[in-house]
């Protein structure tokens, strides 16, 4: 009898132990998989605000579309919405998302964002401001388009990615397209954060052992942003390109045609013109 108020202190002690770690893991998972999007009453990342965001949707719908988002996009009009408010970007699937690890993460935001006295939750997760320079954008390009190696030896981003400045095919398909991505993922510093800790699982598969460094992710963002600064510019360019090549190309077939066209006339006309001539010959 006396042990009982014993156990039931130690009971007591190891459920607040679990339920320590258990916040402290969500903690863990929303800065290396939610952070580089998401803000929890900071600035927007190129995804929605979630603060408050147990009290504006529904906890099941939360868990369906954290669990879920690709699905419940194409069949709930609130995510759709959503979808087209960001520009078509739907969240990509939680790597290692269960429920249990989903509800930790919604307790997680909800006491995150109750907490004014501390800093955003993302805000950790955002590297300082940088300035842009010529250098920049020119050593992102050689990364990019994979004339210069990274250095963890990871593949060219032109490799999986298109973009549209890019001449010839433009890149690969199995990425998503990045022209102007970064309009997407919250600017410059967004991209940057995104790309030093992808949350896709692709992403992650193909950078966990040999990521990304700190200057080449700066370095690819700042060519990314420039790329499309520079885009109606560009788009107008190679559109008067494409105009001109078709016209060129137009003109240049009509000649070739003209030319074997004259040649076919003769071929006929000359042997008949020439017979006549020797059918008048014969009779004088």
């Amino acid at each position: 009898m006396p042990m009982r108020p014993l156990n039931l202190l130690a009971c007591s002690a190891l459920l607040l132990v679990a339920v320590s770690a258990s916040g402290q893991d969500a903690a863990k998972y929303f800065d290396g998989n939610c952070g580089m999007c998401h803000a929890i009453g900071g600035p927007p990342g190129g995804a929605p605000d979630l603060k408050d965001v147990t009290k504006r949707r529904d906890h099941r719908w939360l868990i369906r579309f954290i669990l879920n988002p690709d699905e419940v996009a194409k069949a709930d009009p609130d995510a759709a919405a959503l979808v087209k408010q960001f520009d078509g970007m739907v969240m990509p699937t939680t790597d290692g998302a269960t429920e249990p690890i989903v509800e930790a993460l919604l307790k997680y935001i909800d006491a995150a964002g109750g907490a004014p006295a501390q800093a955003p939750a993302a805000a950790a997760t955002m590297p300082p401001a940088r300035t842009v320079t010529a250098s920049d954008v020119a050593n992102g390009r050689d990364l990019y388009e994979g004339r210069r190696r990274l250095a963890h030896r990871g593949p060219s981003c032109v490799s999986c990615h298109r973009l549209e400045s890019i001449g010839g095919l433009g890149g690969g398909t199995l990425g998503p397209d990045l022209t102007r991505v970064d309009q997407r993922l919250g600017g410059t510093r967004g991209l940057t954060a995104w790309l030093g800790n992808p949350p896709t699982r692709v992403m992650r598969a193909v950078f966990r052992s040999q990521p990304l460094a700190d200057d080449e992710t700066f370095a690819i963002a700042a060519m990314l942003g420039d790329t499309s600064a520079r885009e109606p510019a560009a788009a107008q360019s190679r559109a008067r390109a494409f105009v001109a090549t078709g016209v060129a190309g137009a003109l240049m077939t009509l000649a070739l045609m003209a030319m074997l066209w004259s040649r076919r006339l003769r071929a006929v006309r000359r042997p008949l013109v020439d017979a006549a001539r020797r059918g008048r010959g014969d009779a004088r």
